[in-house]
């Protein structure tokens, strides 16, 4: 796993999938690993998601100052609140599915500003998205204007998504919209769990 983590954190854009417990969470954290003098930026969906990455970082040893592990949506937030004359947030408590759209929406216009590109460019060497057959529409087209700033790599698997139920922001087609974008790297395949 250390060689698949290696050329992992290697790549400007990559995409590895991986059935559940063939062990997606760990190539994250070792590729995290990896490279304790960068840091970089951890996204998932869930809150279980940032504890269990978290949790996994400790256990080999990252440095909490290496990396910064947060939900898509409170990356969002983050930005969309921290700049609300440039991003334009009408939203500052999203509550609804409509009202985190429009929270991704302002993200991604403070990120048309080059001073917060900047801030974004000086904070992190790359990033990484755990769980990505999640992501929406919306959270994908971040997703992909933040992959122009750093390096990207992410991991899923299109059969295991659980999210997606609101029309108004569905999933993207993974492969029409996902898989055309990333380098994609062998799957892993090997059960863990």
């Amino acid at each position: 796993m250390d060689e698949r983590a290696r050329e992992f954190a290697s790549k400007p854009r990559a995409l590895v999938v991986a059935a559940a417990g063939c062990g997606k969470t760990e190539l994250i954290a070792k590729a995290v690993a990896i490279s304790p003098s960068e840091r970089q930026l951890v996204l998932t969906h869930t809150h279980a998601g940032v504890r269990a990455l978290r949790e996994r970082l400790k256990k080999m040893g990252v440095s909490p100052k290496a990396c910064r592990v947060e939900t898509i949506d409170g990356f969002a937030l983050r930005y969309a609140a921290a700049f609300p004359r440039i991003s334009a947030c009408t939203v500052p408590e999203p509550s609804e599915g409509c009202d985190w759209v429009s929270v991704r929406e302002s993200c991604r216009r403070a990120f048309d500003n080059r001073h917060i590109r900047h801030v974004f460019t000086q904070s992190y060497t790359g990033f990484y998205v755990d769980e990505y057959q999640d992501c929406t529409v919306s959270q994908h087209r971040l997703v992909l204007q933040l992959a122009r700033l750093r390096p990207c790599r992410i991991v899923g698997d299109p059969l295991q998504a659980v999210f997606g139920f609101d029309c108004s922001d569905p999933l993207p087609d993974w492969n029409k919209d996902v898989t055309p974008q990333f380098e994609r790297l062998a799957d892993l395949v090997e059960p863990h769990r």
